[in-house]
């Protein structure tokens, strides 16, 4: 009985040391923990114009690399119903397209969502980004605050149209 309290006391003091924690802690962020589909609705509040929205998690490489396909349904930034986009394959590394346990930047160039840069931060799993000039309405630029987590994706995109007050929109969606 004494050896089994010993050796538990042992253990348990063996895991409070910083040492012991920092080689047994989480890995964090990796393309396996986005792969999946998350299926849901964005609501313009501004114009009261609705769409769907399907954001889908592909990794490639063995799970070193991903990509996301964005597919918005709907009139979105005041523009026609965009076709379905993927981002480039994000890799790992520091910067633009690249991924790490922080988390992931994506930057690029969309014909429906203009010039854009995206930042994910996994502690957190704060999703923000910046974006405008998309083709079929130059001048209009939009921001994103949200969340990404394993169950759903939550954000909210201000529009900045040309000589307009801003527009609002809410997304919403759930992982299938």
């Amino acid at each position: 009985m004494t050896r089994r309290l010993l050796a538990a006391a042992v253990c348990l003091a063996l895991a409070a040391t910083p040492a012991y924690a920092a080689k047994h802690k989480s890995h964090g962020f990796t393309p396996k923990k986005i792969a999946g589909t998350w299926v849901g609705t964005w609501t313009n509040h501004t114009f009261n114009t609705t769409g769907t929205i399907t954001l889908q998690g592909k990794p490639f490489r063995k799970g070193k690399a991903f990509q996301f396909a964005v597919d918005l349904g709907g009139n979105a930034l005041g523009c026609p119903d965009p076709a379905a986009e993927h981002t480039p394959t994000i890799t790992k590394g520091t910067g633009d397209n690249r991924w790490n346990a922080k988390g992931f930047k994506l930057h690029l160039i969309s014909p429906a969502y203009g010039t854009f840069t995206v930042t994910y931060v996994y502690k957190t799993h704060k999703l923000t980004g910046t974006g405008g000039n998309p083709s079929c309405a130059p001048g209009v630029t939009w921001s994103l605050d949200g969340t990404l987590t394993h169950a759903s994706f939550n954000g909210t995109v201000t529009i900045n149209l040309p000589n307009q007050p801003p527009a609002t929109s809410t997304l919403t969606a759930n992982r299938q």
